[in-house]
């Protein structure tokens, strides 16, 4: 690093409310930087119909949403294999 570079770290709790609860996977068989996580997914067509796909090129580039039932508010998920940068 430099000493001019800057990291910066958000955090943000936010309990959402969908119309149809998501199935858990407990198995932890998702991982996150080598590390065994707790996740979620859509079972059945109810969970599915919450999901809102923006853009979808393959499995490690797309773009959905899931919005919050009460206050509308929206979870964006991105995955991108791309190059992101912004200048």
């Amino acid at each position: 690093m430099n000493k001019s570079d800057l990291i910066a770290y958000a955090y943000l709790f936010k309990e959402f409310t969908f119309k149809q609860k998501f199935s858990s996977r407990n198995d932890f068989s998702f991982r996150f930087n080598g590390k065994p996580t707790p996740s979620f997914y859509a079972q059945t067509e109810a969970q599915k119909k919450q999901i809102k796909m923006h853009y979808y090129e393959n499995s490690d580039n797309f773009l959905i949403s899931i919005a919050d039932r009460v206050t509308n508010d929206v979870l964006y998920l991105l995955k991108s294999a791309h190059d992101l940068t912004v200048d």
